[in-house]
């Protein structure tokens, strides 16, 4: 609804319609088989559906944000499709993420023999600008951002703290990288 150029959040009201909701049980049964995989025992399984359908439940998870989740095959992913279902995922903000792509550029500049190229910094340079889109943009987890943050900027550091990255960001930031090569290929 509308109102004067403001977008107001209708929760309660004649005027009100929610989304279809979703079907919390298959939306907890998919988020336990991705917190414990396929094969856990119905025992180790129940408390978990139990714990996200009760987060689905109070969420008011609609239909399309089941799709979504049905396609997450991690809980970024997931917290991707529902944030407020995973509050402990989430980006306070895209400050840090021009002191990440600092402290990232500096380790490999220092390491990076191969930079005195032109090619090869113009490169290492769409690629820092690429990290510092994805950070910003796909929303880094704040854990990660601080492990990068608070690491003494050596290779094992940064690389531990790599490990943090949830394989769908590593996909989507990878999809930005491959897309910007292609692009430098271009005459």
């Amino acid at each position: 609804m509308k109102l004067a150029g403001v977008v107001v959040i209708c929760l309660v009201g004649p005027g009100c319609r929610r989304p279809p909701p979703a079907d919390c049980s298959a939306v907890a049964d998919q988020l336990a088989s991705i917190e414990l995989g396929n094969y856990a025992e119905p025992e180790a399984r129940a408390p978990i559906v139990a714990k996200y359908k009760a987060a689905c439940d109070t969420a008011l998870v609609s239909q399309d944000e089941a799709a979504c989740l049905d396609k997450a095959r991690d809980r970024w992913g997931a917290g991707q499709c529902v944030p407020r279902m995973f509050p402990e995922l989430a980006s306070s903000s895209s400050s840090d993420c021009a002191g990440i792509i600092a402290k990232t550029k500096t380790m490999m500049e220092n390491q990076a023999t191969y930079l005195s190229d032109p090619s090869m910094k113009k490169w290492f340079d769409l690629s820092m600008q690429i990290m510092q889109q994805s950070c910003e943009q796909d929303h880094w987890p704040d854990a990660l951002k601080r492990c990068v943050l608070a690491s003494d900027g050596t290779p094992a550091a940064m690389q531990a703290c790599n490990q943090q990255m949830p394989p769908a960001l590593q996909q989507a930031m990878q999809r930005r990288l491959t897309k910007a090569m292609q692009g430098l290929q271009r005459p």
